[in-house]
């Protein structure tokens, strides 16, 4: 099942009283052989936000070729509007990485997502950085500790170890 898939399901039906908290899963795709490492969470109400991480690696990858970090919100109403940019702050400073915007309809309710596709670096600054803010529709706000501690364990499981070298001895 794909993640907006997932998502629309979630709001939708109410079914996801666990990963309002925050799930995570780690996964390979049978039929492809893909793998996908993420955390996933869903705002607990209207206008409430979350950030969920990602990373993917191709069949056979040792690395992921992609990270995608998406700070989602939903509503029942009209939702964000034409406020479609997101400014983000890592220690109180800018980032400079501009989020996509997109939205989808479901039954009665809009998820709106603001995401990052990225590389392992720019996820490394967000998970060691000890305070991550974002700015939506000129209101302010601070990613959870439980999705920030996702972030890191998703870069975490991710992370490549280098095989030991064997030392020739003469």
């Amino acid at each position: 099942m794909d993640i907006k898939s997932w998502l629309l399901g979630c709001i939708a039906l109410g079914f996801c009283s666990s990963a309002l908290s925050g799930v995570f899963k780690d996964e390979v795709d049978r039929a492809s052989g893909s793998r996908s490492v993420g955390w996933m969470a869903v705002p607990k109400k209207d206008g409430d936000f979350t950030l969920s991480t990602f990373a993917f690696f191709p069949e056979g990858a040792r690395a992921p070729t992609a990270y995608i970090l998406d700070l989602l919100t939903w509503s029942k109403g009209a939702g964000l509007g034409d406020c479609r940019r997101s400014y983000w702050l890592l220690d109180g400073h800018p980032v400079g990485e501009e989020f996509r915007y997109s939205v989808t309809h479901a039954e009665t309710e809009l998820i709106e997502h603001f995401s990052l596709s990225t590389d392992r670096q720019t996820v490394e600054r967000f998970a060691n950085a000890k305070k991550i803010e974002f700015i939506v529709c000129n209101s302010k706000s601070e990613v959870t500790g439980a999705d920030h501690g996702g972030l890191r364990r998703v870069l975490t499981t991710t992370e490549v170890h280098q095989p030991d070298q064997e030392q020739n001895e003469d």
